[in-house]
């Protein structure tokens, strides 16, 4: 760890924080304590954004905070592996919350 990582390794490195992160993160905390720049986390973000179009998650920026979510074309799936029955609807950010906690 006493040089700084590569693109694709801090791609990898952004990718684990966000994965384990119980909430959004700001990009600016990420970046200090990774020992990196700003726009470095930037870039490894929008590398990873693009990425993640082809999986079961994607990445969630709101004003300087980002954060790991499901995919919302997998809602169906995921509701129905956490057994919610159809006439309880959920608001989309609790819907949210337990895709990420099932994702996990």
């Amino acid at each position: 760890m006493d040089s700084e990582p590569s693109p694709a390794e801090l791609k990898a490195i952004v990718e684990s924080i966000l994965f384990v992160a119980d909430e959004p993160l700001e990009m600016g905390a990420i970046a200090r304590s990774l020992g990196v720049s700003l726009q470095a986390i930037e870039e490894a973000m929008a590398s990873l954004s693009e990425d993640c179009r082809q999986r079961g998650v994607r990445l969630q920026q709101t004003g300087s905070a980002v954060q790991m979510v499901t995919a919302p074309e997998t809602a169906p799936y995921v509701e129905r592996f956490l057994g919610l029955d159809e006439d309880h609807r959920l608001s989309h950010a609790a819907l949210e919350t337990l895709a990420i906690i099932a994702y996990k």
